[in-house]
């Protein structure tokens, strides 16, 4: 039997055998203690059964009860019938003996022909004698033999009067059990009653609104519930079924929609995050903080740049990797044209007062330069019962910065490596050179601006208290009104980072102002340089007209 597990698998026995799991032989259970069998044990491939001996029947899984022959009437007896432990015995009356085939009874002297007995005939003291056979009583003509009526004289049937109903017969009597009690092998009592299941209840709320969670239903063994010997329901089935409901996937919260980054990893199974979770938060935590180091004011909204800057140690804005999120219901796995895919959505916690932007505003606290905006939670935790929610001493890092390091071809590499080498020990060879074949990282999307199914289109389940969440990004201006954040995307891994825009905007112009310069000299050095061209002027004869004659 094989066993999937995390990274890797097992083999093992099925029940009834043993052995490595490799190798497996049957478990002959009836060398043990017979097998826990009151009499007999037969064993066969990976199980074995319990069994009765002749004059017995199986009660119970393993236990054996004495059939009464001579109360079921299968006994054959002519005359009288004593049950005895597995068996039973045949005898007759008086002047009778028993016959060679052990049930018959005969006598020497039997009595003249055409006698008026109803039933039997014998000789005693020279004289035919009737005789009655069990279950009739001799009449007062000495010859008749009516019935005996058991059920108004003898109360043969045992239990609850309620539990049974006497019917007579000729001869004898039957009890019928009644309220699910069953007949006992002596056919006269009515005390042993089997269990059975009650109708399902109902079936329960869904334990979660979405994200697959569980409903169940459950039937109790009252139905009836087991009397005496009886058997309990424990062989009908569970007496409680789950079903998983509302699958769908759950939105994401306020914050995890504002500030969360989705990501795909190919190659990677939902079973396999458990080993390679830690070593990838551990390489986003330290690449965040290498990267507000080096850009103070894409991570601090205020604060002395040029001290923190000017530090020669890397001031951790994040004081363990742990505030590196996911999503609640995430990781995902997914299969698409065979390939197997890891959805994640990350987002990154900072808390108000951490070390890197503290240390740029040492005499005030962050907390205090930031505002007062807030996500509220429950309990001031981290999640509430669906999705991740930020704290009141909790600010958002830009979604932008966290997609700018997951999209960094060198942090690729490095979450690469640490998942190969926490995978290493949980893979076998092939199954290894298969994930390093696969693995890569695949849309590095910010959640705001994704298109996927990823994306809320529900109403988020965090509410807010006055304006926008506080998000550890530059150029945030606040009003008396509102807190409106802008966001620039930068990449931290590059050897320059972004002008502000108005800088940008400053550039833009002289640069403008120098092009058009440049045009008005080269257009005056062209001009200069033409030589120039004398052009003759033509002038016509003038014509003095003849003057007139007088």
């Amino acid at each position: 039997m094989c066993t999937d597990e995390t990274g890797s698998y097992s083999c093992s026995c099925k029940t009834g055998y043993q052995g490595d799991g490799f190798l497996c032989e049957d478990i002959n259970e009836c060398l043990a203690d017979n097998g826990g069998c009151a009499q007999l044990c037969s064993n066969s491939m990976g199980s074995f059964s319990c069994g009765c001996e002749d004059g017995y029947q199986s009660v119970s899984n393993s236990q054996c009860e004495d059939v009464d022959e001579c109360a079921e009437d299968i006994d054959g007896c002519a005359h009288v019938c004593a049950n005895v432990p597995g068996r039973f015995r045949c005898s007759c009356f008086e002047g009778f003996s028993i016959a060679s085939d052990g049930r018959n009874c005969t006598t020497a002297d039997p009595c003249a022909a055409g006698n008026n007995c109803s039933q039997l005939c014998i000789k005693r003291n020279g004289n035919d004698t009737c005789l009655c056979n069990v279950g009739y009583q001799m009449d007062s003509d000495g010859v008749s033999c009516p019935d005996i009526d058991e059920c108004s004289t003898a109360m043969p049937c045992l239990g609850n009067s309620s539990d049974y109903e006497c019917r007579n017969k000729p001869g004898s009597v039957e009890c019928a059990c009644m309220n699910g009690y069953k007949l006992s092998n002596d056919q006269r009592s009515c005390v042993d009653r089997d269990g059975n299941y009650s109708q399902w209840s109902t079936w329960s709320a869904c334990s979660l609104t979405c994200g697959s969670g569980v409903q169940s239903r459950s039937r109790s063994c009252t139905g009836p519930t087991p009397v005496g010997k009886g058997s309990s329901c424990d062989l009908l089935g569970a007496s409680v079924e789950t079903v998983v409901c509302n699958a769908n996937r759950c939105p994401l919260s306020e914050d995890e929609n504002r500030f969360g980054v989705k990501f795909s990893l190919r190659g990677v199974k939902r079973a396999m995050w458990v080993l390679v979770d830690k070593p990838v938060r551990d390489i986003i935590k330290s690449s965040i903080d290498l990267a507000c180091n080096q850009n103070y004011t894409q991570c601090c909204s205020t604060g002395n740049r040029s001290w923190v800057e000017g530090q020669t140690s890397v001031l951790p804005i994040l004081p363990s990797s742990s505030f590196v999120l996911v999503a609640d219901g995430y990781p995902i796995e997914r299969s698409e044209n065979e390939t197997q895919f890891l959805d994640l959505v990350m987002l990154v916690s900072v808390p108000a007062n951490n070390a890197l932007c503290s240390a740029g505003q040492p005499s005030t606290p962050l907390a205090s330069t930031v505002g007062s905006t807030s996500v509220t939670t429950a309990a001031g935790g981290h999640r509430r019962k669906r999705g991740i929610s930020l704290t009141v001493n909790e600010v958002g890092l830009a979604p932008s910065l966290l997609s700018s390091i997951l999209s960094s071809p060198t942090i690729q590499s490095l979450i690469r490596d640490a998942i190969l080498s926490s995978a290493q020990a949980a893979l076998n060879p092939s199954e290894l050179a298969a994930l390093t074949a696969s693995l890569s990282f695949v849309d590095v999307v910010v959640i705001r601006e994704a298109t996927t199914a990823m994306t809320s289109n529900s109403t988020s389940s965090v509410s807010t208290t006055g304006s926008s969440t506080r998000t550890f990004i530059p150029n945030t201006t606040t009003s008396t009104a509102s807190t409106t954040t802008t966001t620039e995307s930068q990449d931290p891994w590059s050897s320059a980072f972004k002008l502000p825009m108005a800088s940008w905007a400053v550039a833009l112009i002289v640069i403008g102002c120098l092009l058009f310069a440049a045009i008005i000299v080269l257009i005056s050095v062209i001009l200069c340089r033409t030589p120039n061209k004398v052009v003759p002027i033509r002038r016509n004869p003038i014509e003095v007209a003849p003057a007139a004659t007088v």
